[in-house]
């Protein structure tokens, strides 16, 4: 039920049960209930390990489905961007994704910022990183970090990476290794040929 409602377009809860509810009905099963109550509590109880898992083990498969037409260049590229997103108002989201002190203490949502890297011929998402939107080893760069070299490590790869995510030059052993990296630059920046 959870993968269904992730991928639907609605992505509510009360869409997801009421499709479980008819498919119950079509396959002459019974239904007790299309209450949401007990699906959200039961979704909030996935561990965030098995979603992870999950992505991880669908994005390969995926992946390797892909058709060497859909490459670039035959190359196998990697996209690379972050954004921010505003979380639940809860005391564990408050720790965990601090407010910014531009907010008055009390007023506003937790802040975090997520970065996911995606493959450009499949549009699977490979990894994704999530942090507070603020503070030392939080910016995009630093969240790529954390997810080690394996999204952007193989021979004959491109990553493109959003114009956010700047520090180009802390790729160069990348580089060297046969890695491609493509940024965009935005329209106040002049492109520096040195690298």
């Amino acid at each position: 039920m959870f993968m269904r409602q992730a991928l639907d377009a609605d992505g509510s809860c009360q869409k997801a049960v009421n499709s479980w509810a008819a498919q119950r009905r079509a396959e002459g099963l019974g239904v007790q209930s299309v209450r949401t109550g007990g699906y959200c509590k039961a979704r909030e109880r996935l561990p965030a390990s098995m979603v992870s898992g999950l992505t991880h083990t669908v994005s390969k498969i995926v992946s390797a489905r892909a058709k060497g037409g859909w490459r670039w260049r035959g190359r196998h590229v990697k996209l690379v961007d972050g954004t921010g997103i505003s979380m639940p108002d809860t005391p564990e989201n408050q720790e965990r994704y601090p407010q910014p002190s531009s907010q008055a203490e009390g007023v506003g949502f937790p802040l975090a910022r997520v970065v996911g890297v995606i493959c450009l011929a499949t549009g699977a998402v490979i990894d994704a990183a999530i942090g507070p939107h603020a503070g030392k080893g939080n910016s995009e760069l630093g969240l790529l970090r954390t997810l080690g070299a394996a999204p952007c490590s193989r021979q004959a790869l491109t990553c493109c990476l959003s114009k956010t995510v700047r520090a180009i030059p802390t790729f160069g052993a990348a580089s060297r290794s046969g890695l491609a990296i493509t940024s965009c630059v935005g329209h106040n920046r002049r492109p520096d040929p040195s690298g």
